[in-house]
């Protein structure tokens, strides 16, 4: 490696290191605050195009129409949309935000935006426009360069029946997260540790009915 690729590689670990731990302020409290995924992507796509038909949304979404129909369910239940019969087409549905799911659309969006100027407003608009150049040249030679490796890699063995995934040594070995592991005797199903949070979230939000909504992903 010469010497200005590895300034680049300390540079992009540094940066990475220091964003993970700036952007927890902007983390989303569970997932009808998330802008990118389930609840929260639908929110913020309705505050764009509000009333849009379940159909077209699913479109533009990306989102599996059970999926998305399970996500409108549970932000239904939860008071933050309605739906109301296609006057044109009786057979599909137009989905509207009520007060409170405008309101928190535009929290999702505010706290995106917070979060964008956070890492970004060192730079001048010239700077950012040569930097997403930048970026897309790496992202399209990453995916390139991937995808060459899926095809030359074999599919993996299945996990042995009586080992974790990973297997002895992998990354849900039972130390993980011990006494002595990376979070220090608070593990990933540890009450106290942010990701237990987040599944006790979603395993409540699935609760309600399928509790809906969060549910995949959409364009991205």
């Amino acid at each position: 490696m010469n010497e200005l690729n590895e300034k680049l590689m300390e540079q992009f670990r540094k940066y990475q290191v220091l964003m993970h731990q700036g952007m927890r302020r902007f983390a989303p409290r569970g997932p009808k605050e998330d802008p990118h995924h389930g609840q929260g992507k639908v929110l913020v796509m309705l505050a764009e195009n509000d009333g849009v038909s379940q159909k077209l949304l699913t479109e533009q979404s990306g989102i599996r129409p059970a999926s998305l129909s399970e996500l409108i369910i549970k932000l239904e239940r939860n008071g933050l949309v309605e739906r109301h019969r296609n006057e044109e087409d009786k057979r599909n549905r137009n989905v509207y935000l009520t007060e409170d799911g405008r309101a928190l659309a535009e929290t999702i969006k505010s706290r995106k935006d917070e979060s964008a100027d956070f890492l970004f407003d060192v730079l001048s608009e010239e700077e950012k426009e040569t930097l997403t150049v930048l970026f897309d040249k790496l992202i399209t030679s990453l995916e390139d360069k991937v995808a060459d490796i899926d095809e030359e890699m074999p599919p993996l063995a299945p996990p042995h029946p009586h080992l974790p995934h990973g297997g002895p040594h992998g990354p849900h070995h039972e130390h993980f997260g011990g006494p002595h592991g990376p979070h220090h005797g608070h593990g990933p199903h540890d009450p106290e540790h942010p990701q237990s949070t987040r599944h006790s979230e979603a395993e409540e939000e699935d609760k309600i009915v399928l509790d809906v909504l969060n549910e995949e992903q959409e364009e991205e």
